[in-house]
């Protein structure tokens, strides 16, 4: 049996999602080659409501619901980094030295 878990603070989660909208953004053949990713935030948002309710797990929606919104304007954030500040782009990322200018060899 294999177990996985993915339970990483807010912040992490965050700039995971961050990475993945300038990834795509950076990479058009993403979308090409493996399709569009626009609907799938709202499958997973509607899956999870779906899943806590009938778990009776209805008191952690509000926290779902907070963490989605989160996780949708960070990979928003990240699709449209090339209009924001360089700063709060290396902020928001997970790895915000990928962000610097390559030194001249």
């Amino acid at each position: 049996m294999v177990e996985h878990g993915n339970e990483h603070p807010l912040a992490v989660e965050l700039a995971r999602y961050f990475d993945i909208g300038a990834t795509h953004a950076l990479d058009p053949r993403l979308e090409t080659d493996f399709g569009s990713p626009h609907g799938e935030g709202l499958r997973f948002v509607r899956f999870g409501v779906r899943y806590l309710l009938a778990g009776g797990h209805a008191g952690h929606l509000p926290s779902f619901a907070l963490w989605s919104a989160g996780k949708r304007v960070a990979y928003s954030l990240g699709r449209h980094h090339r209009a924001l500040p360089p700063r709060l782009v290396k902020t928001l990322s997970s790895l915000p030295g990928w962000w610097e200018p390559a030194s001249p060899r």
